[in-house]
């Protein structure tokens, strides 16, 4: 028997092996996680006129803007490099933006906006901002540099807005029991969630198709509140309900989709605080503040996690030998909350370890290796020079 032919072919099944092991062990390191140290949290504090930001584990707090007139309603266009926000305390509230560490700061709406409690939101797609006043009793929208401002519906008493830019859907609470949506052109008006006691802000998870929103729940005597933060499907259905423990103080609400990760403002308390739904780590991560109103988040930067993958190797034969790594997503199970449950701790989510899922791939290399040297001596047999 000769013994370059098996020579070559043993050559030929280690570089596979070393090349499939190399692919598997790029594809399954362990789930990356959010990084704190990228994404930023912003914030009103109608108290003390500033906008300000923080880390998103609130970390590396600083002020932005000082001195405006009660702050409210704050939105990011995170790609642009650009934050908008509204002001109630000056000739009817006005619009403003400016880069997001706070420098260029542009007056765009200089009077009659926005009256009352006002939200904002964006559509940057679409060029668009919409915000709510609620003595007037109107979702209003402009373009993004200000022009061309006009009443997008008739709302009663409305508080927060949200913009889902794909479905091209605009959400609206109003004080007197639920949240509404409206198409894009104003139509198809029709309420999402009713019966409630106070809604204020709304956000979005478009990811997940959910919408939350702070509620503020009157209780048995006159000044005692007991507030709360609902989610419902962006349709309306699954509702439950968490219960914060405040008078009277929620605000803004922001989440992040990749927990998901509730961030709200607790204008009584002077405080702003997180919930991982995924983890159940929830606290303050921001104290000591005045009033803080509106609330958003920039994580256009941050890494997201990934779930974990179940990797089926094909290896296709070419000229070459390459083989080919198919990744196929497999599930990542999360903690759930029952309807109006109190706040507590979730499990947090299983997910398979680098290391293990490494053992594994590597048995599963070693028995590629073993079946192509098999075939490789079967090829040399079959070159015997009598």
């Amino acid at each position: 028997m000769q013994i370059r032919p098996i020579l070559t072919a043993c050559r030929v099944a280690v570089l596979v092996s070393l090349l499939a092991l190399f692919t598997f062990s790029l594809e399954t390191g362990p789930p990356r996680a959010s990084a704190d140290s990228v994404g930023k949290v912003y914030w009103t504090d109608s108290g003390t006129g500033k906008i300000s930001r923080a880390n998103l584990d609130g970390s590396g707090a600083e002020d932005l803007i000082t001195g405006l007139d009660s702050p409210q309603g704050i939105a990011l266009d995170s790609d642009g490099g650009k934050m908008y926000w509204t002001e109630t305390g000056v000739a009817s509230g006005k619009i403003s933006r400016a880069n997001l560490d706070g420098t260029n700061v542009e007056v765009l709406i200089a009077t009659g906006c926005c009256s009352g409690t006002s939200f904002i939101a964006l559509d940057v797609p679409g060029g668009k901002m919409y915000w709510t006043s609620s003595f007037e009793n109107r979702v209003k929208r402009a373009n993004l540099d200000g022009t061309d401002a006009e009443d997008f519906v008739g709302a009663n008493n409305p508080n927060g807005v949200a913009v889902d830019a794909s479905a091209q859907k605009v959400y609206w609470t109003y004080v007197l029991g639920g949240v509404r949506r409206a198409n894009f052109d104003g139509t198809a008006i029709e309420d999402i969630v009713t019966g409630r006691s106070a809604p204020i802000a709304v956000a979005l998870d478009t990811t997940a198709g959910r919408a939350y929103f702070t509620e503020l729940l009157f209780g048995l005597r006159l000044n005692v509140l007991n507030n709360t933060i609902q989610s419902y499907a962006t349709d309306g259905s699954g509702g439950f309900g968490l219960y914060v423990q405040s008078k009277d103080g929620l605000r803004g609400i922001a989440v992040d989709s990749a927990g998901p990760v509730l961030y709200w403002a607790d204008s009584n308390l002077g405080f702003i605080r997180r919930w991982n739904l995924t983890s159940g780590d929830f606290g303050e991560i921001v104290t000591g503040l005045g009033e803080p109103y509106g609330i958003a988040l920039d994580i256009s930067d941050a890494p997201k996690p990934t779930a974990t993958q179940t990797l089926t190797p094909t290896i296709t034969q070419t000229s070459t030998l390459t083989p080919t790594i198919t990744p196929t997503p497999g599930p990542l199970a999360v903690g759930g909350v029952g309807r109006d449950q109190e706040l507590r701790a979730l499990p947090a989510a299983t997910q398979t370890s680098g290391e293990s899922g490494s053992v594994a791939l590597i048995a599963g290399t070693a028995l590629m290796s073993l079946a192509t040297l098999a075939g490789a001596a079967w090829w040399a047999r079959r070159r015997r020079i009598p």
